[in-house]
């Protein structure tokens, strides 16, 4: 099994799966692709800095395709779109190109999926993608947090959190002052020692 890049000698295998009765079910845009309009969508997507098209083979057989689009080539977030050849469905190979595409990322990942594929549903969910909202015209929206979006979420907390902090030690300077100052000076030389730690961290 090997993920690359796609190139523009993949259009046959593209146009094949994009035409797919079950694949077209379960676009959002389900009408027939004519070649040529299908040849220029592919020279576009190839030439657009905000999308990745990758193909997954197995045995050096194209099996499934997975894309990534971009607001902005430096956006944090990317909306992806799967799709598997009707031979190969059913064997986990869409939750292979998803598992694999998504692990590890720093970016935050969407999907809108037709409320009635519930495969690939599944396989969303089994890559830790969760629900968050349901449109109009029978699709939900799903979301994948990446660690930027889970560092800037523990940040947001952290701040409300370190409010609660100074409203506690505002109750033991107010109720306990002697006991407070005292604790605050060992917290102060806790903080010089970590402080000497990062300097020879730093220079390592």
């Amino acid at each position: 099994m090997k993920i690359r890049k796609c190139t523009s000698a993949d259009w046959k295998f593209l146009f094949s799966l994009r035409n797919d009765k079950v694949t077209r079910e379960n676009s959002l845009n389900s009408d027939l692709v004519g070649e040529s309009d299908h040849c220029s969508w592919l020279q576009q997507s190839l030439d657009n800095p905000c999308r990745e098209i990758f193909i997954l083979e197995m045995e050096g057989e194209p099996v499934a395709m997975i894309r990534e689009d971009k607001e902005s080539p430096q956006a944090s977030e990317i909306t992806l779109s799967w799709a598997v050849s009707s031979d190969q469905r059913g064997k986990g190979i869409g939750t292979k190109i998803l598992e694999t595409t998504v692990r590890d990322r720093v970016e935050t990942f969407h999907a809108e999926i037709r409320d009635e594929n519930t495969p690939s549903i599944r396989m969303a969910e089994k890559n830790g993608f969760v629900k968050f909202h349901s449109t109009s015209v029978g699709t939900s929206l799903y979301k994948k947090k990446g660690f930027y979006e889970i560092i800037s979420d523990i940040e947001r907390v952290r701040s409300t959190n370190n409010v609660n902090w100074m409203n506690i030690l505002r109750l033991a300077f107010k109720h306990a002052p002697t006991e407070a100052k005292q604790m605050m000076g060992k917290v102060n030389e806790n903080d010089q020692e970590i402080s000497r730690l990062l300097k020879e961290l730093a220079g390592k």
